[in-house]
């Protein structure tokens, strides 16, 4: 005889084979839980690959001579055989003390702004890059400003004047006979 005992807390006595015969229907009816547990869990197998991607720009600053147009290259890493739909774009404001309002320049990603000539010296900057789809913005560019500073960066004259008696002794320059060799 086996002891078995019930859910309420009491103790009952059963057979040896009314015992036998439990546990081979608790092992049956385990077998047949899992194995319906396998066979849903095998439907299909796969692999797919996430790769992220972001968009930027360089330089993210620099320095260009007066008149000279210049250009701001966007960056969008797309995996191989990628490409997005033709309705998405790159766009940015342009401002600066030279334009008389905010000038909206559109490329392509991984394309380049151009960035007009300027004769007005300053710093420019080109503000809010972002990628767009038609007039939804998607995601805005890590720099989300590029600054271009216009300059003149070669001095191509001089003028030059001797200095009169009175403007060496009020600037403190003092020659002597030490500062003449013969």
């Amino acid at each position: 005889m086996a002891v078995l005992r019930t859910g309420g807390g009491g103790l009952q006595r059963m057979s040896g084979a009314l015992c036998r015969g439990a546990l081979w229907g608790v092992l049956a009816l385990g077998l047949l839980v899992s194995g319906r547990a396998v066979a849903q869990s095998a439907l299909g197998a796969g692999q797919f690959q996430i790769i992220g991607t972001g968009l930027d720009v360089s330089p993210e600053a620099q320095t260009v001579p007066l008149g000279v147009p210049t250009r701001i290259t966007t960056r969008m890493p797309l995996p191989p055989g990628g490409h997005l739909p033709a309705s998405v774009t790159v766009r940015g404001e342009l401002n600066g003390p030279g334009l008389p309002g905010t000038l909206t320049l559109t490329t392509e990603p991984n394309g380049f702004f151009t960035i007009p000539a300027q004769t007005v010296r300053g710093t420019y900057v080109l503000s809010d890059i972002r990628l767009q789809d038609k007039d939804a913005i998607v995601a805005y560019a890590a720099h989300r400003d590029a600054t271009v500073t216009v300059t003149d960066i070669l001095i191509t004259q001089v003028t030059s004047r001797p200095l009169t008696y009175q403007e060496m002794v009020d600037k403190g320059i003092v020659i002597s006979k030490k500062d003449f060799r013969g």
